[in-house]
């Protein structure tokens, strides 16, 4: 009995073809764990990457949920924060830099801020003696957590900040209130009531003035 080599060369020849058409399927990358690492750390590595943490709060039992895109010096947070107290409700919020300026909002304002990142880092120098204003103008890149990465495939879209979202400069802001309470005559209830309106949003305003008995 022969065997046709031609023929077996033919079905060789189609089973090639079939598997050449055939889609390939791109493997998922794992997560890769980084204990007790910062931010500028995972900067600095210069790699695109997507890290997740989480984080549960053992008092009130909310959970804290952090997703970032880093492109280098570019990097965008996505935080949720997922309260069960009754009458309680949950926040996102989210901060993109572009390397020069950090924005920062809530899904819940149609407000935000944004901080030039070397202006801060001179505003931080020039209130020091104000931990306060200090604290208050800075951005910590070098608090560490525990992160779990994999390489990201960068969607440029999420590093760019939304366009109906109206963004204040911070500093403008802080320097704005440091004046009106140079300036305030704390002896006068409506100088004191006035300061809530540094306030960001409509509510926040309403929960100020109803603390100040304005």
């Amino acid at each position: 009995m022969g065997i046709s080599v031609g023929g077996a060369c033919d079905k060789n020849d189609e089973t090639s073809s079939n598997n050449a058409n055939q889609p390939q399927v791109e493997q998922e990358e794992e997560y890769k764990d980084y204990d007790q690492t910062s931010l500028k750390e995972m900067m600095s590595m210069g790699k695109t990457l997507k890290c997740e943490m989480n984080l549960l709060d053992e008092e009130t039992e909310g959970e804290y949920k952090q997703t970032m895109y880093i492109d280098g010096e570019r990097f965008r947070v996505d935080s949720e924060i997922t309260m069960t107290g009754e009458g309680m409700q949950d926040m996102k919020f989210h901060m993109i830099s572009d390397g020069e300026w950090i924005y920062t909002w809530s899904t819940e304002q149609e407000s935000g801020l944004k901080m030039n990142i070397k202006e801060m880092e001179d505003m931080g120098e020039k209130y020091k003696e104000n931990s306060d204003l200090a604290q208050g103008g800075k951005v910590d890149l070098e608090e560490k957590f525990d992160f779990s990465c994999k390489k990201w495939k960068k969607d440029s879209s999420l590093l760019i900040p939304p366009k109906d979202v109206e963004f204040a400069d911070f500093l403008d802001q802080i320097e704005n209130f440091t004046n009106t309470l140079e300036n305030m005559d704390f002896s006068n209830s409506e100088d004191m009531c006035s300061i809530c309106d540094f306030e960001q949003s409509e509510e926040g305003r309403q929960n100020c003035l109803s603390e100040l008995g304005c």
